[in-house]
């Protein structure tokens, strides 16, 4: 977010976005026939409380942005440029990497994230195209060992109690109900190509 929006918008203007980069990125992926796996991240300086600590360096933040609406905003664009039917196609959205880690927000701040990035690319699959939304992996916080499991209780009370089943996967990160299948038959593509590479799995 903070690459393709990295200054304030003006009241009533359209965002001031700048997609330049990820145009030219992306679309070398495309071009060869990849579909890119995109993660939303990174809130910009400018949409964090300035009261706040960003955690991060420059215009990048590691933090919940202040105004919801501003996120909301932010993949709503990024959805509608990249998404099902556009010249890039991209099917599968994750949001932040590793929160655990690079997010300095709380854990319940990310299920905040994640849900808001959720409702708004679920509305948008209406007349796009079918989607999935991710949770990323997590890894361990040598500083704050902890943390880790804060962020998948968090998501477990919030986002995965229904589904029993889905606990010990919860690393694929989808939301329940409407992206189980697409979990499912994940896990049984990743789990065929590990087969490939160790016959024993």
């Amino acid at each position: 977010w903070n690459v393709v929006q990295p200054v304030m918008p003006e009241p009533g203007g359209g965002g001031d976005f700048d997609w330049s980069f990820y145009d030219n990125f992306l679309g070398n992926f495309t071009a060869v026939g990849i579909e890119p796996w995109i993660t939303l991240s990174h809130t910009p300086a400018w949409a964090v409380d300035p009261e706040v600590e960003c955690g991060a360096v420059g215009n990048e933040c590691w933090r919940y942005p202040g105004n919801d609406v501003d996120w909301r905003t932010f993949v709503r664009e990024a959805v509608g440029r990249y998404g099902p039917g556009t010249s890039y196609d991209v099917h599968n959205w994750e949001v932040w990497q590793e929160p655990d880690y690079n997010f300095n927000g709380s854990p319940d701040e990310y299920v905040d994230l994640l849900n808001a990035a959720y409702e708004e690319i679920k509305d948008l699959e209406v007349t796009m195209g079918p989607m999935t939304v991710w949770a990323p992996n997590t890894c361990f916080h040598p500083d704050n060992p902890d943390r880790r499991e804060r962020f998948h209780a968090a998501a477990d009370v919030r986002l995965f109690a229904p589904l029993e089943s889905l606990r010990t996967v919860t690393t694929l990160g989808t939301r329940p109900v409407l992206d189980l299948a697409r979990a499912a038959q994940v896990a049984h593509e990743l789990r065929a190509g590990l087969q490939q590479l160790r016959p024993e799995i």
